[in-house]
């Protein structure tokens, strides 16, 4: 990601420095904010699910890096066909889940505060 060698973003809450990944939450602009946090609950919860149909999963993999690569791999394309043959997935995942936003965001580095800001701008007109 740092190289930007992989597309996409990753969210991070307030635990995270504030880089061009992984985007983390501002203190006050509300949009983005909101934006932020429906998407990471749902990946969150995702999680959840992910390990309680995986159990594998829940406890850390005790494997070396590239098995432990597959196996996510494996488990994630599973979950994957589970939902399109409609198995019984507990999909019920909750948007309204109250987080509250960061107070202050630690260590943020002035390049990751300002990619953030033109990424709100572009996207949520913050």
């Amino acid at each position: 990601m740092e190289q930007g060698t992989i597309p996409g973003l990753l969210l991070g809450d307030n635990g995270y420095v504030c880089r061009h990944y992984p985007l983390t939450p501002f203190l006050q602009p509300t949009r983005y904010n909101i934006a932020h946090k429906r998407t990471r609950n749902i990946v969150e919860r995702l999680f959840g699910i992910w390990k309680r149909q995986f159990p594998c999963l829940q406890k850390g993999l005790q494997t070396k890096l590239d098995t432990s690569i597959a196996i996510i791999c494996a488990t994630a394309v599973l979950y994957n066909i589970g939902i399109r043959h409609n198995d019984n997935i507990d999909e019920h995942i909750n948007e309204n889940e109250d987080v509250r936003p960061p107070e202050e965001i630690p260590h943020n580095e002035r390049r990751g505060l300002e990619f953030r800001r033109r990424f709100a701008f572009q996207h949520f007109r913050v």
